[in-house]
């Protein structure tokens, strides 16, 4: 009878250690979960940024299809364009 007690207790042990093992220590317990975790985290972050970049374009593209002057200043100031006739200076 006290042998059963005592191989009972074994592998109830061995269960719960491995159980513990599988929680903490292995690849696809707490620590991976946790690093998954923080990982979606800053991928939530990243798209959030990149919607707000896509909105400002957007409202940018919106401004230059809607103002004639905005495309100019546009294409004055960012890609060094001017008039035909106008000459065009550069600072350096």
């Amino acid at each position: 009878m006290e042998k059963r007690l005592i191989l009972r207790s074994l592998i109830l042990f061995f269960l719960i250690l491995f159980c513990m093992y599988s929680i903490f220590l292995s690849s696809s317990g707490l620590k991976s979960y946790f690093r998954e975790k923080g990982e979606i985290e800053i991928k939530k972050k990243k798209i959030y940024k990149l919607e707000n970049k896509i909105k400002e374009l957007q409202k940018s593209i919106k401004r230059l299809q809607e103002k004639e002057f905005e495309l100019e200043k546009l294409a004055r100031q960012d890609l060094l364009m001017g008039s035909p006739g106008e000459t065009v200076y550069l600072e350096f």
